[in-house]
């Protein structure tokens, strides 16, 4: 092996472009240090990233355990880490591996994106970050524990949670009176006058998606869903085009 100063030597004479260069010639032109310098499949991994984002909201990676604004595919950075690969046929996107050796340091890693698959090339990571948040999200996401150790851990979390939350989801059934857990919510605002006591309601739309709306019926008290409307006349009241009013919450109806 050389010694270092020999190293540093070579690395000097190899980042000045006119070194060897003599009087009259032009200067040679200098090469990248980097494959991602010189090129990038751009159209590739922008169709990958597209498809990524569209999905997300079903296969949700184990990056996204804890919600970060702004946090980029990983189908992106993959592609990024992949021209770092020291053989060009390793630089494939669907070839396992690939950084095995190296070392990835992302001193701002935020949603943690490129510590995730800086790994799953291979390499050893370092990351870092000012806020606490995503230090601990990683630290969650990226250490090994045992599968039973997390189910009891997650079992006992959950407990807790019931405990702590379950009372304020729960309602009455409104013809028998029994407890029951609380299916949807509507949020309205107590107003209160000479006349008595109502709570305004923008909407009574609880659900919505491509195919139906599911909604509250707040003349009978139905939950209305699929393409059949609900078979009853609006509140006494409210005409067409005002804003809907409810009095005070009967049996079932929760605030």
């Amino acid at each position: 092996m050389a010694p270092p100063s020999s190293t540093v030597a070579a690395d000097q004479t190899a980042l000045d472009p006119s070194a060897g260069v003599r009087e009259g010639e032009a200067p040679r032109k200098k090469e990248p240090s980097h494959r991602i310098d010189a090129q990038f499949p751009e159209q590739f991994v922008d169709r990958l990233s597209r498809q990524e984002v569209f999905n997300k909201h079903l296969f949700r990676p184990n990056t996204y355990l804890h919600k970060w604004w702004a946090r980029r595919c990983g189908s992106t950075f993959r592609t990024i880490l992949k021209q770092f690969a020291p053989s060009a046929e390793r630089t494939d996107y669907y070839t396992a591996g690939g950084l095995e050796g190296l070392t990835v340091l992302d001193p701002m890693m935020g949603g943690g994106t490129t510590l995730h698959e800086a790994i799953r090339l291979g390499a050893n990571v370092v990351g870092a970050d000012i806020d606490p948040i995503p230090v601990l999200q990683a630290r969650s996401s990226l250490s090994r524990v045992a599968f039973p150790s997390l189910r009891t851990a997650f079992n006992r979390f959950l407990g807790d949670l019931h405990a702590d939350l379950h009372p304020y989801f729960q309602t009455h059934c409104p013809t028998c009176a029994t407890p029951t857990d609380i299916r949807y919510c509507l949020y309205g605002l107590r107003k209160r006058c000479a006349c008595g006591t109502v709570i305004q309601v923008e909407q009574y739309d609880l659900r919505q998606d491509d195919k139906a709306t599911t909604r509250f019926d707040p003349r009978s008290g139905a939950i209305c869903g699929g393409s059949q409307p609900c078979r009853s006349e609006p509140s006494a009241g409210v005409r067409e085009g005002d804003t809907p009013r409810m009095e005070e919450p009967s049996a079932g109806v929760r605030e």
